[in-house]
């Protein structure tokens, strides 16, 4: 994943309870991450619906989001400050 630019992690079939995890994979740094919905796909700034923004994950470390409910074709956004975090959804 590229620093700073905003990744798919999901796009919803159907209705569904999810979590998304970061994973920052650095021993040195820390990294910022954000993770929001886009409402039936649509990316706009002023649509999108936060689940974090901005929160840190320190080196060698993670975070997981709460449980949230997702309806289908709504998209899910994560963006790293750094190129060492990974992403997972879970429902």
């Amino acid at each position: 994943m590229s620093a700073n630019t905003a990744s798919v992690a999901f796009v919803a079939d159907s209705t569904y309870l999810v979590s998304v995890i970061a994973t920052n994979k650095s021993s040195t740094q820390s990294s910022n991450v954000s993770v929001w919905i886009a409402p039936l796909g649509d990316n706009t700034e002023s649509v999108r619906g936060y689940i974090a923004a901005g929160l840190s994950v320190t080196p060698a470390n993670a975070l997981e989001t709460i449980r949230f409910a997702i309806l289908s074709t709504d998209v899910i956004y994560v963006e790293s400050s750094t190129e060492s975090t990974s992403f997972s959804s879970r429902d």
